[in-house]
């Protein structure tokens, strides 16, 4: 999962931003999740459910490179009323993402927890290097391996959100 979490990595400068309807999911989701949390930001949140994202459209765009034969979808979103989604679409996402994900994942879960491994080292090496000196791991931004992947998962089922409701993100020309 190296060469996924390398792409992801090289194209997350890409990714101007979510659909509206997950920028707007992305957002209610970090802000839930980060007000206990000191180390985690709004950016650093919004910034680890893109990559989740991100990482579900690559292997949409090349499953050949990933060796992936088959990508599921998830089946059981309700469809649009009046152009809107479900209001406990959020609600959702989080179920899934701790019940069902390895049904609407298409990587082992071997494979998915090298790529949550091969993240976390990332993300944690980038605020460590931009900490000042002398700071705390917590004050760094340094986060639990079970929250970046819980991040992660929530961007992938984004992305399937998104595909449900034929959304895409905006991307860089």
């Amino acid at each position: 999962m190296r060469l996924l979490n390398k792409r992801v990595g090289q194209r997350l400068s890409d990714v101007v931003e979510l659909s509206p309807l997950t920028s707007e999911l992305t957002v209610a989701y970090v802000e839930r999740v980060a007000s206990p949390m000191s180390a985690m930001s709004l950016p650093a949140g919004a910034r680890l459910i893109a990559r989740g994202y991100l990482a579900q459209l690559l292997i949409e765009q090349d499953p050949a490179a990933f060796a992936i034969d088959d990508i599921p979808v998830w089946g059981t979103l309700p469809p649009l009323r009046n152009g809107r989604p479900p209001q406990d679409l959020l609600t959702r996402v989080v179920k899934a993402s701790r019940r069902h994900f390895a049904t609407v994942c298409c990587l082992s879960p071997e494979a998915w927890e090298a790529f949550v491994v091969a993240t976390t080292a990332e993300v944690h090496a980038e605020a460590l290097s931009a900490a000042p000196r002398g700071e705390d791991l917590e004050g760094a931004g340094v986060l639990a391996p079970e929250l970046v992947d819980g991040l992660l998962r929530t961007g992938w089922l984004l992305r399937q959100v998104d595909l449900a409701y034929g959304l895409a993100p905006e991307l860089k020309a």
